[in-house]
């Protein structure tokens, strides 16, 4: 198994993207729960980390997930209607679970609720579920490879369909790791899916099989890679038959959202979210714009960091002025070009579906947001179909939207004229 040690002694572009879209739904989910249920709401961290890990070059120490989350949880409580969030942190590394108690006592001092458990997430979660009772959740997954829950607990405890509260999962699903599993296999001599003979042992395929629930995967990624000649897509038919499995069992549906930099970069991961509230989609896919959008801007200013160093220690014939300048010029310019793309990306996704539809039909938003955004998922989100559909609205495509409760667009129909 691949050792953890080195994410946490370096700030990793990919953590930074994951904790801003991680937080801008759970902000959602929460204050959208909140407004009604008046007890407390948990958020479950799965595999926690230490707390906190050391910033590339500077040494700074940059918050993990569960001060992200306990910062969120604060916000919450500060709201004009108190939100109480309780969080639960596993970690099966001992060292790693003094460091993580350390972290969160400044938050238990000021009297939010962190309980921080060691073992295996396999082993601690009845325990966690007791403590969470019949109230709302989110539980956060990002594990270290395929090394998550097991469908079993997938479908028998996070999206048990008897459970009456909220329960929705963010699971970081890792497709490189399906990919480099499924690598190691190979059709064996009655087309049977079989370990390579260089393979001596199970290679971590084990993980996949707990994950997905048996080693149905197996086949099922060979047949992938034997039709596309690609192990990434094959891996990525896994996961939407797992995604298949679990909505069958459970009743919960799933969005996938591609992280990517730009609408034709490489995918970084798959955030999943399993949920069963109509709006989650909608606003998982609003968060995810909004969290690679911050993302984007952190990046942004570590680059701008480097060009004023560069110029301080050999000054050019612009100055720090002319840079800073500039940069903040470009990139305005470039966040404009990719709104506009989107929108022009929407409008085209809106008219091909308003085009099946007869005059005075309606689209729901809510329940078709993947395919309205299409390709810029996670780069585009409620600002970019607003405008998409304003646009259409006075080109006389279909109707004006509602514009007195944008909070609850989700709940709009486009409908055609």
């Amino acid at each position: 198994m691949v050792s953890n040690d080195g994410f946490f002694t370096g700030q990793k572009p990919a953590a930074v993207l994951k904790h801003a879209v991680f937080t801008a739904y759970a902000h959602v989910f929460f204050s959208m729960l909140g407004s009604r249920h008046h007890g407390p709401m948990w958020l479950v961290d799965t595999n926690a980390g230490p707390g906190k890990y050391e910033a590339d070059a500077t040494g700074e120490q940059v918050n993990g997930s569960p001060i992200v989350a306990l910062e969120l949880a604060q916000t919450q409580r500060e709201f004009a209607t108190p939100r109480e969030v309780h969080c639960a942190f596993v970690e099966a590394k001992k060292a790693y679970v003094e460091e993580l108690k350390a972290n969160v006592a400044p938050f238990v001092a000021q009297g939010l609720r962190a309980e921080v458990l060691h073992g295996n997430v396999a082993d601690q979660l009845a325990e966690v579920w007791d403590m969470v009772g019949d109230n709302p959740v989110l539980t956060f997954i990002d594990p270290f490879g395929v090394a998550a829950v097991s469908k079993d607990q997938m479908t028998g405890t996070l999206l048990d369909p008897t459970r009456k509260a909220s329960s929705e999962v963010l699971v970081n699903i890792n497709i490189e790791a399906i990919s480099r599993h499924g690598g190691y296999l190979q059709w064996g001599e009655h087309h049977e899916p079989e370990l390579k003979p260089s393979v001596t042992t199970e290679a971590g395929v084990e993980l996949s099989d707990a994950f997905f629930g048996g080693s149905w995967w197996r086949r099922k990624f060979l047949e992938g890679r034997d039709r596309t000649n690609d192990a990434n897509q094959a891996a990525m038919e896994v996961v939407d038959a797992y995604r298949e499995i679990i909505h069958a069992e459970t009743g919960a549906s799933s969005l996938v959202v591609p992280i990517r930099r730009t609408p034709t970069g490489p995918m970084l991961f798959h955030f999943t979210l399993f949920y069963r509230h109509p709006a989650a989609a909608y606003k998982f896919a609003d968060a995810a714009a909004k969290g690679t959008a911050k993302w984007r801007e952190v990046f942004r200013q570590k680059d701008l960091e480097e060009l004023l160093a560069r110029e301080e220690a050999q000054p050019s014939l612009f100055g720090a002025e002319d840079i800073l300048e500039y940069n903040e010029r470009d990139a305005k310019a470039r966040e404009a070009e990719l709104k506009n793309d989107a929108v022009v990306h929407i409008e085209a996704n809106l008219t091909r579906m308003a085009a099946r539809v007869a005059s005075g039909q309606g689209i729901p938003i809510g329940g078709n947001i993947e395919t309205i955004l299409g390709s810029f998922m996670s780069l585009a989100g409620q600002s970019a179909l607003l405008s998409a559909w304003d646009n259409l609205a006075a080109a006389g495509v279909v109707h004006t939207r509602d514009k007195s409760d944008s909070k609850n667009t989700w709940k709009q129909h486009v409908v055609k004229q």
